[in-house]
């Protein structure tokens, strides 16, 4: 959103919204989520932890947020803070929808919210460049993707 809040500018007005809710009452979506991980073979595993966890905290995502074109990570720490939410014109909507949601954050069952993502990436992308028909894209972004959710919790 700081990119295209930089770009757009005063060229036109635009906006965010939650996708609207379905006929059972619930909202779908599609997220993305930043995930750091320490390869299991690393031959300094202490440094690469202390690493992650210096990516990961409050500190890091309020800086991210503030100093690059990243939006605020997942941390409610960061979300909350004052100096992002006036950094943004929709950071603090996103703020009061995060904590309005009830319940866990939704993700998967089985846990494969990477795969889902990395599926949802990898098959998308000829259907919103027009290089399919759109019926056929979406079919098979959907088929590949729940080939994901039929598999088993990891």
């Amino acid at each position: 959103m700081q990119t295209l809040t930089e770009t757009v500018g005063n060229k036109f007005k635009w906006d965010i919204a939650l996708f609207p809710k379905g006929p059972t009452g619930l909202r779908g979506y599609h997220t993305f989520s930043e995930m750091w991980s320490i390869y299991a073979k690393s031959k300094q595993p202490e440094k690469a932890y202390d690493l992650m966890l210096l990516l990961s905290s409050t500190e890091a995502g309020i800086y991210a947020a503030l100093e690059s074109q990243y939006g605020p990570n997942c941390r409610k720490s960061v979300w909350s803070n004052d100096k992002v939410l006036k950094s943004n014109p929709s950071f603090p909507r996103v703020f009061k929808w995060i904590s309005e949601v009830e319940g866990p954050f939704p993700i998967p069952y089985n846990l494969r919210y990477s795969e889902l993502q990395d599926k949802w990436n990898n098959t998308s992308l000829p259907l919103f460049y027009g290089e399919v028909p759109f019926e056929e894209g979406m079919k098979r972004v959907q088929d590949e993707c729940q080939k994901i959710m039929d598999l088993p919790r990891s």
